[in-house]
């Protein structure tokens, strides 16, 4: 039920850098861990959106649209460049809610539910090991009720 294909960023990762991998992949979170693979923290459209309102940045959209054109950053005001180079650890979510390879799927989606939120990280202590995306917990529903 959860993914193990992750794509991930590591604290290191910029701003420009999660946009640009959210829009390859068409994701909307990322989780971001260190060098050893644990799990630090995940990015998500909404922690994008919430950086909005702390900088003075253009919509999240016509941001989007410009770092998919590969428009001349040159063309930005000295704010958005330095918001485009900020570190994923200045707006990343650092309090992540996680789940264990034992965690059943309603409590997942239970999770999920009761919080709003839109994938769990799937940890084996520390380390990530997979995630659990809303769609994930679909398909797998959608298995359960086809066999039956």
């Amino acid at each position: 039920m959860m993914t193990t294909e992750l794509v991930t960023v590591t604290e290191k990762a910029t701003l420009r850098e999660v946009i640009k991998l959210m829009l390859e992949k068409s994701i909307s979170g990322i989780p971001v861990i260190n060098g050893n693979g644990q799990l630090k923290g995940i990015v998500s459209e909404s922690d994008v959106i919430r950086l909005r309102r702390r900088i003075h940045m253009p919509d999240y959209m016509q941001l989007l649209e410009t770092l998919l054109n590969n428009a001349n950053p040159e063309d930005f005001d000295t704010d958005i460049k330095q918001a485009l180079e900020m570190p994923v650890t200045g707006f990343m979510t650092k309090k992540v809610i996680t789940a264990t390879e034992n965690t059943s799927l309603a409590e997942i989606t239970r999770l999920m539910v009761e919080l709003g939120i839109n994938r769990i990280p799937v940890v084996r202590g520390n380390k990530l090991i997979g995630i659990v995306t809303r769609r994930d917990a679909i398909q797998a529903m959608s298995r359960l009720i086809l066999t039956d």
